[in-house]
């Protein structure tokens, strides 16, 4: 605050000033205050956004994990299938060349 301002006044008009001033600023923070109390009810829909996006995160995470468990299992018996029918083939490859084989 300026100096010269304040040179003229008398105490009661600076107690006065003071006054005045520390009014202001409880008005300025009243209002600051009021701006912060607006801001909660949009945090808070976040934060319940934010939960319920988790949770159903989590469900669709559960139901893809039991689906890969089921596809690793499907792929291990099409693997099985797979040898079992190779050595089938091989088996009947050696019957036909044991048939077709010039007998001596």
């Amino acid at each position: 605050m300026n100096e010269d301002a304040t040179r003229n006044l008398s105490t009661n008009d600076k107690l006065d000033l003071i006054l005045q001033r520390f009014d202001q600023a409880d008005t300025r923070i009243a209002a600051l205050e009021a701006k912060s109390y607006d801001t909660r009810p949009i945090w808070e829909s976040a934060l319940k956004e934010i939960a319920e996006t988790r949770q159903e995160m989590n469900l669709r995470f559960d139901r893809l994990e039991k689906e890969m468990r089921l596809m690793n299992r499907r792929f291990d018996e099409v693997s099985r299938d797979q040898y079992t029918l190779r050595a089938e083939v091989r088996d009947l490859e050696q019957r036909v060349d044991d048939i077709e084989r010039p007998r001596q």
